[in-house]
């Protein structure tokens, strides 16, 4: 056998057993035994691939059953079941009397069942459903929207993607959901859950029998609960959400005002955006919110919580049993509370808040004055603007304030703070146990503290600032007279305008000043700061530890510094200025002397009027001054400036770096310059002046003649009254000068310039300025092979005189000018050619023009024919003449002739 046979036996076979399988499955739907009269009366198609049972019966498709009388199954996979059932298109399945299937694989079961939709099923008897993939399950169900769905008796589903599920449910609004006997969901996206539930706001729900969701995205949860607000929510039996966006929660809440909150039992928020939470709360004002059993928010934007709690006055808030807030923007928190003034706050069991903006906190706490606070057990705040902190307390001045157990501040804004302090005084201020306050703008820190003066300060254990103005800082710190200060422990500040600060620091007299532990301000005006500091006299100043000011105007700054004498000063660790108006600076400088002035590391300034200046400076004659270090001036008026510079001199000066000046009155300037003459001055690097008078200035010049002079690096002036200026110049003779480089004498009152190599030019010697200082007759400057200048006369020279000169250019002169006048007369010659005749002219006239040798004239000629033919046939007479004038010297010339022709 072929495998073709094979398959197609086998095929047959199959749809065999498929048929008897559907004739046996259609026998038991329809209560049929297999051996009816439908089983008598099928029919199968070709290759059993189709089956038709019942009288008019029609499978005329592949796949294709129809069992019962009329039924029609006429396409591909279709199946009908039941008299006058049709399956009328591909792959559907209508089973029932009656029942449709004509949708794209749609499904019909059930007595006149229909199921016209793509992809639908109906189930049931008279059920629908006539859209694409709806489903209607139940007698009468209709679901006749794309992708709905409706089960039970009667239930509906209209609308795309809508649901319904109970006897009589209807979900009529586009993605509604209706589930439950005779629920009702009407709007898009709607959901009724429930009996008798209906939602019908757009995008509602409502659960719970009887529930109703009427407005947009209402929610409706519990028996008989309503939600008619838009995005309002009812949850509860017979809860009611009225305003839009309220919510009711509990049974028989009512939310009637827009944004309201009722929550619990019976509570009642009626008003906009109120919140009533509790067992018979009530919400009634704007914005208000009541928390607790029958409590009670009336005023606009108040908050009552706690059983029977009131908050009647606007933006008002009462927490705690009993709590009443009445007044516009109170709070009271606490059993039994009571906040009636307005902006008043009352917190704790029976606190009071009566006074404008009171604020009482504690129990049995009065805040009675108007902005008053009073915080603490019975503590009371009577004064306006008061505040009282601590059991006990009492503050009945106006701004007064008093902190601590049985504190007082009875004086116009006053502060007390700590246990029975005391501030009686206006605007004062007791800190600390037992401290007391009682003068006007007074203030005591510390326990058992005192201020007693007016505007006086006490600060410490036991402080005492008895004078009006006084400041006491420190433990049994003492002030006592007007204006005193004194900052430390044990600290005194007994005169007016007296200040002591440091430990056992003390300021005895008036206008005195003691900073440092143990420092002592004895003097009117006087000042001490540092450990152990005293400024004894009037005026006297003592800065450093141990330093001493024991004279009158003194001043002593540094460690261990003593300025003993009137008007002294010192200044630095052991500075010493024991003299009169003297100066002392720096570490170990001594001023000994009146008006001295030392300055620097160990300087010292011992002569009358004396100042030095530098680490071991020395100055020890009357008005000497040492400026640098290791610098002395030893001679009485003598300076010395710079490092180890000396001046031992009387009046002498040296400045540099070891300068000596020993001579009197000498000066020495540079490094390692010396002036050992009197008189003498050196100036540059070791420049040397030890004549007397003498005068070095360069570097390593020395000037050792008296009354020389020496100017230029290494330069020597060592006769007396001698010159040397220039580098290497040198002056060795007396009344002789040396001037230029190298430049040298050779005898005594010589004047040497220059050497053998240089040249000499005076700019200024031309100029009118030089020949105008010149009278009388003038000589020659003369020089021999060496150099010797001397002047001569021309005379002695042979040389012509300046008359012999003048006479010469005379003679020169007319020369020149005898020149011109040649050159022009033979200008003038060149311009007086004779005219010529043309022809048989008779008459002529010529101008002409000549030069020589740059001279030109100018000239005219006449000629005229006086005969022709008389001396014979070719015999003339002619007459000629002219005149020329020359234009440089003037010249002027004539000619005049006869010409006899033959």
């Amino acid at each position: 056998m072929s495998s073709n046979a094979f398959m197609a036996g086998a095929t047959r076979r199959a749809n065999w057993l498929r048929a008897s399988a559907s004739m046996l499955a259609i026998s038991a739907v329809m209560g049929a035994a297999p051996n009816s009269a439908y089983a008598d009366a099928c029919t199968v198609g070709p290759f059993g691939m189709s089956l038709a049972c019942g009288d008019g019966a029609s499978a005329d498709a592949q796949g294709a059953t129809a069992i019962g009388n009329g039924a029609t199954a006429n396409f591909s996979n279709a199946t009908a079941v039941g008299d006058g059932a049709v399956a009328g298109t591909e792959d559907t399945t209508a089973v029932g009397a009656g029942s449709l299937a004509e949708g794209p694989e749609s499904t019909a079961v059930g007595q006149n069942a229909k199921a016209t939709g793509g992809f639908s099923t109906a189930t049931g008897k008279d059920s629908l459903a006539d859209k694409i993939n709806s489903t209607a399950t139940g007698q009468n169900a209709k679901a006749t929207g794309n992708n709905s769905t409706a089960t039970g008796q009667g239930a509906l589903a209209s609308q795309q993607n809508s649901t319904a599920n109970g006897q009589g449910a209807e979900a009529t609004g586009v993605a509604s959901t209706a589930v439950g006997q005779g629920a009702k969901a009407s709007n898009i996206q709607t959901t009724a859950v429930g009996q008798g539930a209906g939602a019908s706001g757009l995008y509602s729900t409502a659960v719970g029998e009887n529930a109703q969701a009427t407005k947009q995205s209402a929610t409706a949860l519990g028996t008989d609960s309503k939600a008619t607000g838009n995005y309002a929510t009812a949850l509860g039996k017979q809860a009611t959400a009225s305003g839009s966006n309220s919510t009711a929660s509990g049974y028989a809440a009512n939310a009637t005002g827009s944004s309201s909150t009722a929550t619990g039992s019976f509570a009642q928020a009626t008003a906009d955006r109120a919140t009533a939470t509790g067992v018979l709360a009530r919400a009634t004002g704007v914005g208000s919110t009541a928390t607790g059993q029958n409590s009670s928010a009336s005023g606009v934007l108040s908050t009552a919580n706690g059983d029977g709690s009131q908050a009647s006055g606007e933006n008002a808030t009462a927490l705690g049993q009993g709590a009443q807030a009445t007044g516009n923007n109170s709070t009271a928190t606490g059993q039994d509370s009571n906040a009636t003034g307005v902006r008043s706050t009352a917190t704790g069991q029976g606190a009071n808040a009566s006074g404008e903006e009171g604020t009482a906190t504690g129990a049995g706490a009065q805040a009675t004055g108007q902005y008053g606070t009073a915080t603490g057990v019975d503590a009371n705040a009577s004064g306006a603007k008061s505040t009282a902190t601590g059991n006990g307390s009492v503050a009945s001045g106006e701004n007064s304030t008093a902190t601590g157990m049985w504190s007082q501040a009875t004086g116009q804004n006053s502060t007390a703070t700590g246990y029975e302090a005391n501030a009686s005084g206006d605007w004062s201020t007791a800190n600390g146990h037992g401290a007391d306050a009682t003068g006007r703008n007074t203030t005591a820190l510390g326990a058992e503290s005192a201020a007693l003066g007016e505007q006086s300060t006490a600060v410490g254990k036991a402080s005492s600032a008895q004078g009006d103005f006084n400041t006491a800082v420190g433990t049994l710190t003492v002030t006592q007279e007007k204006n005193s200060s004194a900052f430390g422990d044990n600290a005194r500040a007994t005169k007016e305008n007296s200040t002591a600060l440091g430990q056992n620091s003390t300021a005895w007299n008036t206008n005195a000043t003691a900073v440092g532990q143990g420092s002592n301000a004895a003097g009117a005006n006087s000042s001490a700061f540092g450990q152990g500091a005293a400024a004894d006299k009037i005026n006297s100043t003592a800065t450093g530890q141990g330093a001493q000011a024991t004279g009158n105007n003194s001043t002593a700054t540094g460690q261990g510094a003593v300025a003993s004498q009137e008007n002294s000063t010192a200044n630095g660790q052991g500075a010493q200025a024991t003299g009169v108006w003297s100066t002392a600076v720096g570490q170990g400088a001594e001023a000994s002397n009146l008006r001295t002035t030392a300055v620097g590391q160990d300087a010292s300034a011992s002569g009358l009027y004396s100042t030095a200046v530098g680490q071991n400076a020395e100055a020890t004659k009357q008005s000497s001054t040492a400026l640098g270090s290791d610098s002395k001036a030893t001679g009485d008026y003598s300076s010395a400036l710079g490092t180890q510079a000396k001046a031992s001199g009387s009046n002498a000066t040296a400045s540099g770096y070891a300068a000596n000046a020993s001579g009197s009155s000498s000066t020495a300037t540079g490094s390692f310059a010396q002036a050992t003459g009197d008189r003498g001055t050196a100036t540059g690097v070791l420049a040397r002046a030890t004549g007397t008078g003498a005068t070095a200035t360069g570097q390593n010049s020395a000037a050792s003649g008296d009354l020389s002079t020496a100017i230029g690096d290494g330069a020597q002036a060592s006769g007396e009254n001698s010159t040397a200026l220039g580098q290497g110049a040198s002056a060795t003779h007396a009344n002789s000068s040396a001037i230029g480089q190298g430049a040298a004498t050779t005898r005594d009152n010589q004047v040497a310039i220059g050497g053998a190599s240089n040249t000499y030019t005076l700019g200024g010697i031309s100029s009118d300025a030089s020949r105008a200082a010149q009278s009388g007759p003038v000589n020659f400057v003369t020089s021999d092979s060496s150099g010797n200048l001397a002047t001569r006369t021309a005379a002695d020279m042979g040389l012509a005189t300046s008359g012999d000169i003048s006479a010469l250019n005379a003679q020169i002169g007319g020369l020149h000018k005898r020149d011109q006048e040649l050159a022009e007369g033979i200008a003038v010659a060149l311009a007086l050619s004779p005219p010529i005749f043309q022809g048989n002219q008779t008459f002529a006239a010529r101008v002409g023009w000549g030069n020589f040798d740059g001279s030109s004239a100018l000239g005219v000629s006449l000629a005229g024919v006086l005969n022709r033919g008389g001396f014979g046939a070719n015999s003339s007479v002619v007459v000629d003449g002219g005149i020329g004038f020359g234009t440089t010297e003037g010249t002027v010339a004539g000619k005049a002739g006869v010409t006899f022709g033959f």
